[in-house]
């Protein structure tokens, strides 16, 4: 048995019992759990307010990463050799407070606004991700490239080709979160020294859905998807995830 990796996921489970009572369990809007093949037994859901991301949203976030490797003692979220090398999966549910009234991702009329969207996106992977590990501003690097927009069974979709920076780093620099590597792991040192540098820049491929849930004051949206590494390995690992997701999600 690995002790840290059990206590990762008595973590999650933890942090997800006291989100018993967020906005979106307040709604009656489920984010179902949906666990991939290769992903860490459990999903960790938090709340982010619209005063710390600094934009007119809150978000109930539902995530988990890949499982711990034996041979490092930490998520293959770190691992270059991994499809999950990055891979940070699952939902948001996006509280909105435009003053013009309408959901967060959303132009009027209902047309999808995913470059809205992205914004929240943006501040997840460069702060709330790679800058818990100490990842200096000069290396938050996300950006999307490219979008292919559609529609199917009802909800918005993005197939998206984007650059974030990696959580790969070297931990006895960091100035980050000590508390993530609870759920992260500790990344080896030698992992660095295979040619890759600490928050170096990762070309991925994701498809993201959404679809506004409520109307009215401070309408919510509900998005799911994943964002994978951009090889061929990391594109099986993607449409596996989101086979496994579709299948809670598609008919809510």
């Amino acid at each position: 048995m690995n002790s840290h990796r059990e206590l990762a996921i008595t973590a999650m489970q933890a942090a997800t019992a006291m989100a018993a009572n967020d906005f979106m369990h307040q709604a009656k809007i489920p984010m179902p759990e949906a666990i991939a093949p290769g992903a860490l037994p459990a999903m960790i859901r938090e709340t982010v307010f619209a005063e710390d991301l600094h934009r007119l949203v809150d978000v109930d976030m539902l995530w988990t990463i890949g499982d711990y490797v034996p041979d490092l003692d930490c998520s293959a979220y770190y691992d270059p050799s991994s499809p999950w090398y990055n891979v940070i999966y699952g939902a948001y549910g996006l509280r909105s407070y435009k003053r013009d009234g309408l959901g967060w991702g959303f132009h009027r009329g209902g047309r999808p606004n995913f470059a809205e969207f992205f914004e929240v996106s943006a501040i997840d992977y460069n702060f709330l991700t790679a800058g818990q590990f100490g990842c200096p501003a000069s290396k938050m690097c996300f950006a999307v490239e490219h979008v292919d927009e559609g529609s199917e069974h009802g909800w918005a979709f993005a197939d998206m080709v984007a650059t974030i920076p990696s959580g790969l780093h070297d931990f006895s620099a960091t100035l980050g979160n000590p508390l993530a590597y609870v759920i992260y792991g500790v990344p080896p040192r030698r992992l660095l020294k295979r040619g890759h540098a600490a928050y170096e820049p990762v070309k991925m491929r994701g498809r993201v859905y959404m679809r506004q849930m409520t109307r009215g004051p401070q309408p919510i949206t509900l998005a799911w998807g994943a964002l994978c590494p951009d090889t061929v390995a990391g594109g099986a690992l993607r449409r596996r995830i989101i086979n496994v997701m579709a299948k809670q999600y598609r008919g809510l």
